[in-house]
């Protein structure tokens, strides 16, 4: 089962073969409030003596010390068993404000450097490990070393992902993504109170421009969305992208949309970061002997 509230949140079950314990996986963001249904989740799992795993989705340290690790030990869903922190040039809804995210000052790398000794502090408290796994911006190998080289230990990607024949959107909407520039890339006020980067179409130009669209709200899935107020529904723009109408939608991108090139399998894309990112770390491996060479030469 998957429930996707649009706001980072989602809610995933691994039904196993009978007599095996049930794993669940909850990942969500701090934008609204969801702690409600996961302790009513938690609960349930608890009760059965199943087995659970916690991913927290934050963009600021101060999120993660304020929002969560300060509820904590009254949380029954406990410590998280990660950390997830997005930065500004992710895709979809971003958890900063509209000009954090058109001119980003605050990078990934300097999020990360800045929670690490937070998260530090924390895994000593509760004696355990909370890797932090790093996401926005990250597209290339390249980009997976450099970050985990300031101490994540691991990133989340989902913009590099969209263009493989395995994920499930239209054809058309791979298209958008492979038909795109950089000056497509954009950002527009969502429904749900954050800005959302996109790809650039008509649609997004009209609402960019102060245009209703016509609201006729069947989902009723965010107490914060005031349907008879909202300029569009954010529920019908993106469930017609991805069947690939953009004349009612446009596509979720992260700012590294553009650089696709071709749809390809997940194999061909995951090996394509593995050969960018041993490139980068054999690339500086060998910098850092030629400027030590190139040091003691010099003495």
């Amino acid at each position: 089962m998957e429930i996707d509230s649009l706001s980072g949140r989602i809610f995933l079950k691994k039904w196993p073969l009978k007599g095996k314990k049930l794993e669940v996986v909850v990942y969500w963001g701090l934008g609204l409030s969801t702690l409600k249904f996961l302790e009513i989740i938690g609960l349930l799992l608890l009760d059965q003596g199943k087995t659970e795993v916690l991913f927290q989705k934050v963009s600021f340290a101060r999120s993660s010390q304020n929002h969560f690790f300060s509820n904590g030990q009254k949380n029954i869903i406990g410590v998280p068993d990660a950390v997830i922190f997005e930065g500004p040039l992710a895709g979809g809804h971003l958890g900063f404000k509209m000009h954090e995210v058109n001119e980003p000052k605050i990078s990934l790398s300097s999020i990360i450097e800045e929670i690490i000794p937070i998260i530090k502090f924390y895994e000593l408290k509760f004696d355990k490990e909370i890797p932090v796994i790093a996401g926005g911006g990250v597209y290339t190998g390249q980009d997976v070393y450099d970050i985990m080289k300031v101490g994540a230990k691991g990133v989340k990607m989902g913009t590099r992902f969209v263009t493989t024949y395995e994920c499930d959107v239209s054809d058309n909407f791979k298209q958008v993504y492979l038909s795109s520039t950089s000056n497509d890339i954009t950002t527009i006020n969502s429904p749900v109170g954050l800005p959302g980067r996109v790809i650039s179409n008509d649609f997004v130009k009209q609402i960019q421009a102060g245009k209703q669209k016509p609201v006729n709200c069947p989902w009723k899935c965010l107490k914060t969305c005031d349907y008879k107020k909202v300029q569009f529904c954010i529920a019908d723009a993106l469930f017609n992208a991805a069947k690939g109408n953009f004349s009612g939608g446009f596509a979720f991108a992260g700012t590294n949309a553009y650089r696709a090139e071709k749809i390809i399998t997940v194999k061909e894309t995951i090996d394509q970061i593995k050969e960018e990112f041993f490139q980068e770390e054999h690339h500086t491996e060998a910098d850092k002997l030629f400027r030590c060479c190139g040091y003691l030469y010099g003495r």
